[in-house]
């Protein structure tokens, strides 16, 4: 396991073993082309055989030596050989994307268990109580201080060192009070930008249960955010960041989620999830939505936020870009055993 020193580790080359995963994946996904498409040509030679064998068989019952087409026929089995044709391309693809899926499904779950990062207060891990936070992690023989880990990142596409990849943790940042949906973006009440990513870009988040925020970082990274996209967990969180002891009050909780859910179509329902949260702000003082506390209509309370892995990689226009972020974001979780992020 490489364990040099972070500033001997900025200029690192791309692992070996990285260019060796992109060459076999490339070389597999050139073998799948080529053996699907033989399949495909074998299947349309068989069906051709197929009706030409019918027609000669129609043709022998009719007592004619030569073959003549009827203009019905050949559109018939025209029709058929592009109804059987597409048949067995939709049957090829499903087990396909089964296998694709499930693969998702695995390393969706499989990262939720592997051992994470943890923030701590300097004082209870180092003996010199030097103050501020610093990370512990597999692999690291002492917590490392944030004030100076920070100091040291891989270059874009470089891979991290075990004590960079370590120190996303030190990076981590969260929204503030509510998201307020613009036109691109989301503000929250700080005032910092933070952008929705599609399904694509939130896969291994479960897509379907949770929002995924990036906000890019002046320094060239990006932090990330996942926030549960239902009415019951954000309620839930909040109360459990602002007033615990209220969750006690099962009965509260269910009538609170009970009206959320009467509301007959989004809108309503959004508007009512505004305004509850602007109350729940204002009564419990929190501070989290500046001094002027205001229903935010389409706004998402960032009390339940999780961040996600901090990203050395910002910005990914083009396929170097992509490249760059695998190598410096995605593969140190599975090369060091051990994430960043909380979710």
């Amino acid at each position: 396991m490489n364990k040099e020193s972070p500033l001997d580790a900025a200029n690192q080359d791309v692992p070996a073993w990285a260019i060796a995963i992109a060459a076999l994946v490339v070389i597999g996904f050139v073998i799948y082309a080529i053996r699907t498409l033989s399949r495909t040509m074998s299947e349309e030679n068989e069906i051709d055989a197929k009706q030409k064998k019918k027609r000669a068989e129609r043709a022998a019952k009719k007592g004619k030596g030569a073959v003549v087409e009827d203009p019905e026929d050949g559109e018939d089995s025209q029709l058929l050989q592009w109804r059987d044709w597409l048949i067995g391309q939709l049957a090829g693809l499903v087990p396909d994307i089964a296998v694709v899926l499930l693969v998702a499904l695995v390393i969706t779950e499989g990262t939720r268990f592997m051992p994470h990062a943890q923030i701590v207060p300097c004082d209870t891990v180092l003996g010199n109580s030097p103050g501020g936070s610093c990370v512990t992690a597999p692999g690291l023989e002492e917590p490392l201080q944030c004030s100076t880990a920070m100091q040291s990142r891989p270059l874009s596409g470089a891979f991290p060192s075990l004590e960079q990849h370590a120190a996303r943790a030190c990076y981590v940042l969260l929204p503030k009070g509510i998201l307020k949906p613009s036109s691109r973006y989301h503000w929250d009440s700080s005032g910092v930008t933070w952008q929705k990513q599609g399904w694509l870009a939130s896969a291994f988040n479960r897509p379907w249960w949770n929002d995924r925020f990036v906000s890019l970082d002046k320094t060239g990274g990006a932090h990330v955010a996942i926030i549960p996209k239902s009415f019951e967990e954000r309620i839930t969180a909040f109360y459990t960041r602002y007033s615990p002891e209220t969750l006690a009050d099962t009965t509260k909780m269910a009538n609170l989620v009970a009206k959320y859910n009467k509301n007959p179509d989004q809108a309503t329902q959004g508007s009512f999830e505004a305004k509850t949260f602007s109350a729940l702000h204002g009564k419990y003082n929190t501070g989290a939505m500046g001094s002027v506390v205001s229903p935010v209509t389409g706004g998402i309370d960032a009390a339940g936020a999780l961040p996600g892995v901090y990203r050395y990689v910002g910005r990914q226009h083009n396929i170097y870009d992509r490249w760059a972020f695998f190598v410096t974001d995605v593969a140190p979780d599975f090369f060091y055993m051990f994430t960043t992020g909380d979710y």
